[in-house]
């Protein structure tokens, strides 16, 4: 399940209008899919949304691995364009890069502290610090660049710190 997917099923909740397609011996399982978000093969959540200031500084500034903040709105056509391209991606890292989604119509304060004017923008944070920015809509190409230099930056600074012997 995409966190796209994760999202809508939460707005869906709060305004009760949501129609089930999903069989009742399955919701069960799909709630609790929702509630963790998306599992990489490390056993831990590649994907997930941020809900308070708190969980932000908790998963994206004092994270240990690369994390893309995709800031989003729900009425944003080009976000949900993006959305699942960047989520496919964020999934064949295995991990070593995150996704954290905001919503900028829940997180407006999160929003104005990044100066996001428009969306989508992605920020591309390493030890609660941004090192790299992208507005709009990207192609799977220019997306994929962005995801992967948050990888080799992440082996560029093990190098410095373990000095290869030859």
């Amino acid at each position: 399940m995409s966190c796209s997917n994760n999202l809508q099923q939460k707005n869906d909740k709060e305004s009760n209008t949501a129609v089930r397609s999903t069989p009742p011996s399955r919701q069960s399982n799909r709630k609790q899919e929702s509630a963790t978000g998306k599992r990489d093969k490390t056993g831990g959540n590649s994907c997930f949304h941020i809900q308070d200031r708190q969980e932000f500084e908790n998963k994206v500034e004092k994270a240990s691995t690369p994390v893309i903040i995709d800031f989003h709105a729900t009425w944003c056509d080009p976000c949900k364009t993006l959305a699942p391209r960047l989520e496919t991606l964020i999934q064949r890292m295995n991990g070593k890069v995150k996704l954290a989604k905001v919503d900028i119509d829940e997180m407006t304060d999160l929003a104005m502290d990044y100066k996001i004017s428009s969306v989508p923008v992605l920020i591309k944070m390493k030890d609660g610090k941004e090192q790299d920015r992208m507005v709009g809509l990207q192609n799977t190409a220019r997306l994929e660049a962005f995801i992967e230099s948050s990888d080799e930056d992440d082996d560029e600074t093990n190098d410095k710190r373990e000095p290869k012997t030859v």
